[in-house]
């Protein structure tokens, strides 16, 4: 039965604008007084949306698990991003676009030059690793003469550490990453962030991180949306090496969370390897303490086998998910899932009613005689949250703090919801006006067509013994950063999610 959004948010976000509340922009305020007989700009409809994300954020149980000292244990993919202009570097290493093709690994110059034209024509985030290691240092010193570049925090491990410690605000928040630290990653890493002596290294892993900017061209292409390229000859997370670090890292810490990444670099590797690192990160996961949430953050991947492997070993055995549409493509394909038809097709921009069912089979798949209870889902427009009923508390903050902290990195804007009216004129919703929570009969109540509503913003509704938080995102335009939105994103999610104990 489908939940109503909470009711009352125009009125305070009213009264908050009246009272002149510090969490909120004099230009938002402002384009709130002018709406009370409707809307008609888009600007009105982007403040109008941030009010009611602002809302959800600070619900007294939201406050209350943000003001608290959290702390989590995080591992295990770090590395020294190199972020340049793609189409500066192919140009630099004297490649030209040729045909796309989406190989699984990278062998050669040339192969790396296809999977980019993949990417860059279709607008999707790709990683993949670059087998051979000395023509990747050859690629990356190249990458280090061109004019512009950025080195940056890198690795889902490091970049989910960082956002849990920089969105602390002077609370109190402790992070020990688990994962092997280079000299400069020590030096862009938060200073809250605790790296334990077994995870110090003496040389940094280098990842490269090829962006490229909405209606850029490369030859006869055009992306047609902002996005970005990793590759990276890493092998000592393509071996899941600082795995084995977990437990010693967990004693007396007293984790509100255990966040894995990083699977996603073994693709390359030989199935042999891959099986007994999977083995191994399963029975880590099953030693550890059942009132302490494990969440698994997924990225890019295009082996089959090797997805089936994840989903049996790992998924199965963790509470907490975070995908975004591709990798949610490939879990569903390889499992019984509703709506292959569509999955068989382009999967770039999925409506909120497949993406809700999916998650649903998600959850009832590997939840059915597992342990998973959670799946944070992200795209560009659009964020939803799935739980088990009565396993987690304030979805909807939850959901809100993901879609909000998108729109910050993004933007380059403060990390500090409250002070975050920088957004305004930089982001934009690109949300269906139209959407529907189901697609099917099954149920008439959440297969209706609904109508947005951005003093409404987030929706929330059950099926069956779960439920469900939708939220919209303020997209950036242009976006300042493409790199870690995802990462982000789930952080986010984490940090306001409450465990309250595993599914029955």
């Amino acid at each position: 039965m489908a939940m109503e959004p909470r009711h009352g948010a125009v009125a305070m976000h009213l009264l908050l604008c009246l009272a002149g509340a510090a969490m909120h922009s004099s230009v938002l305020c402002a384009a709130e007084k002018a709406n009370e007989g409707g809307y008609a700009k888009e600007h009105e409809v982007n403040g109008r949306t941030l009010h009611s994300l602002e809302y959800e954020v600070s619900d007294a149980k939201a406050v209350a698990r943000r003001e608290s000292e959290l702390r989590f244990v995080v591992g295990v993919n770090s590395a020294v991003d190199l972020i340049v202009s793609g189409t500066e570097l192919m140009d630099a290493l004297g490649l030209t676009p040729t045909s796309p093709a989406p190989h699984e690994v990278i062998t050669s110059r040339e192969e790396l030059a296809e999977v980019f034209l993949h990417s860059f024509s279709s607008g999707t985030a790709f990683e993949r690793s670059f087998v051979d290691g000395s023509v990747y240092r050859q690629i990356v010193r190249v990458a280090m003469g061109l004019k512009k570049k950025e080195l940056f925090t890198g690795g889902n491990a490091a970049l989910i550490g960082q956002h849990l410690v920089e969105t602390a605000g002077g609370r109190p928040r402790k992070v020990r990453l688990v994962s092997a630290v280079g000299p400069q990653l020590k030096k862009l890493l938060h200073e809250d962030i605790e790296v334990p002596g077994d995870s110090e290294a003496e040389e940094d892993e280098v990842h490269l991180i090829l962006e490229y900017k909405l209606g850029e061209k490369w030859g006869s292409y055009t992306a047609p949306r902002a996005n970005r390229f990793i590759f990276s000859n890493d092998r000592t997370n393509a071996m899941l090496l600082p795995l084995e670090g977990y437990p010693a890292a967990m004693q007396d810490f007293g984790a509100d969370g255990i966040v894995f990444s990083g699977v996603h670099m073994m693709e390359g590797e030989q199935p042999d390897y891959r099986t007994a690192r999977l083995e191994a990160a399963k029975e880590f996961f099953l030693s550890i303490p059942p009132e302490t949430p494990s969440h698994l953050e997924l990225a890019s991947l295009s082996d089959s086998s090797f997805i089936a492997g994840i989903c049996d070993l790992l998924v199965t055995n963790v509470n907490s998910l975070g995908l975004n549409e591709q990798e949610l493509k490939l879990i569903a394909l390889a499992t019984d899932s509703p709506h292959k038809e569509e999955l068989n097709g382009s999967f770039e921009r999925p409506s909120v009613d497949i993406i809700a069912d999916l998650l649903y089979h998600v959850l009832s798949h590997f939840g059915a005689s597992g342990r998973l209870s959670r799946v944070h889902f992200h795209t560009l427009s659009f964020h939803i949250i799935g739980t088990k009923k009565g396993v987690w508390d304030s979805p909807r903050a939850a959901t809100a703090w993901g879609s909000l902290s998108t729109s910050q990195r993004a933007c380059k804007a403060t990390t500090h919801y409250h002070e975050h009216g920088s957004l305004e004129g930089h982001a934009t919703l690109r949300f269906e006006e139209k959407f529907r929570l189901h697609r099917g009969t099954e149920d008439s109540e959440l297969g209706a067509e609904r109508t947005f509503n951005p003093d409404q913003a987030v929706i929330s509704w059950e099926r069956g013994d779960m439920e469900f938080a939708l939220v919209p995102v303020l997209v950036c335009t242009p976006p300042e950063k493409t790199v870690g939105l995802g990462d982000a994103i789930s952080a986010a999610g984490l940090e306001l999610h409450t465990f309250l104990g595993a599914a029955k």
